[in-house]
């Protein structure tokens, strides 16, 4: 009798039947009163060898899913986890039934590089370092073999900031094309998912302060802002104040933009259009303008990274600046600009 070409043998002097089998070169032996006792315990035996050997073995995909699990899951945001899933679409479907423990330098090299895009590229990159940086630490491989493999470069598109004159033709179209939470990004320096998750709940009129505290996601979602420091309250400036006293904005219950991410990016367009600029500006762009009108008046750095939730520098501890309605000088002197330069006239 045999088994996976392991055969069973009688003991002739004890009247026993016996068999043996190996192990990374080593010999197990079993033995057993009765033949189909011992092929009840080889068959037992290499069951379990089996599930061990199944149990070390992972695909990329299967390692991903492993990673996400130990990892990942109630660590990052849902909009990261949307990334992650989005990344693993640029995984050619080879590659991710492939052994991870088998996947060469050179496969990740030609894959990371047919990726269109440089910031896909680089993001990829990193996404999967971290995923064949984990396997490699919990022996899931034997080599990490990002470990020489270089990022791939990707150049930072730099924002652009609305002229003076460009401002005051932006601030009129969106007065005249329901555009009022472009000038709200304008004039606060939000970024578009603070905009989109804005309540009426978050403004303090009486005490001139914005409260953000939470972000619209790529799935148009409500979840957390982009990190610690985008937690904040921010002075309320005076043409904010005035934008929402001229319309029932704070009358909306819940959200007061309806817009998704896709129709929020329409309107910019069409309002863009309207104005008829030489150059295409971004919505993230009136944040940097909001940035540059700052700089422009000699705001002081660290106030507005207090202002726009940016991380202040190292060498100065960001719980200084917590109460950032002590800088009156710097908040008249933006309120001043605006009345004098950005705010629309009255007829």
């Amino acid at each position: 009798m045999k088994l996976q070409n392991i055969s069973i043998h009688k003991n002739k002097t004890c009247n026993t039947w016996y068999t043996r089998y190996r192990v990374n070169g080593k010999q197990i032996y079993i033995s057993a009163k009765t033949q189909k006792e011992c092929y009840d315990k080889l068959k037992e035996k290499l069951k379990i060898l089996k599930k061990e050997k199944q149990s070390k073995f992972y695909t990329l995909q299967l390692w991903y899913e492993k990673w996400l699990e130990l990892f990942k899951f109630k660590k990052v945001k849902e909009s990261t986890l949307n990334d992650y899933k989005f990344m693993l679409k640029n995984i050619n479907e080879k590659l991710l039934k492939k052994d991870i423990s088998k996947i060469t330098k050179i496969e990740l090299i030609e894959q990371i590089n047919n990726i269109k895009g440089e910031r896909q590229r680089e993001k990829t990159f990193v996404f999967l370092k971290d995923i064949f940086t984990k396997a490699f630490n919990y022996n899931v491989t034997k080599e990490n073999i990002f470990s020489i493999l270089e990022k791939p470069k990707h150049t930072k598109k730099c924002g652009s900031a609305m002229t003076e004159e460009e401002q005051n033709i932006f601030i009129e179209k969106c007065l005249n094309n329901n555009g009022i939470i472009f000038l709200i990004a304008l004039y606060q320096g939000l970024r578009r998912g603070e905009c989109l998750a804005l309540t009426n709940e978050d403004f303090d009129i009486n005490n001139k302060l914005l409260i953000i505290n939470k972000s619209q996601n790529e799935q148009n979602k409500i979840s957390s802002t982009k990190n610690e420091y985008s937690n904040r309250k921010v002075p309320l400036f005076n043409n904010t104040i005035n934008l929402l006293k001229t319309t029932k904005l704070l009358k909306i219950k819940g959200k007061l933009f309806k817009y998704t991410t896709h129709s929020i990016q329409d309107n910019f367009k069409k309002i863009l259009k309207e104005c008829n600029f030489n150059k295409d500006y971004r919505i993230h762009d009136l944040r940097h303008t909001f940035i540059t009108n700052c700089k422009n008046q000699n705001i002081p750095e660290h106030i507005i990274q207090s202002w726009v939730g940016h991380n202040i520098g190292s060498n100065v501890t960001s719980k200084v600046y917590t109460h950032i309605t002590s800088d009156k000088k710097e908040i008249e002197i933006l309120n001043k600009f605006y009345s004098n330069s950005t705010q629309k006239k009255e007829d």
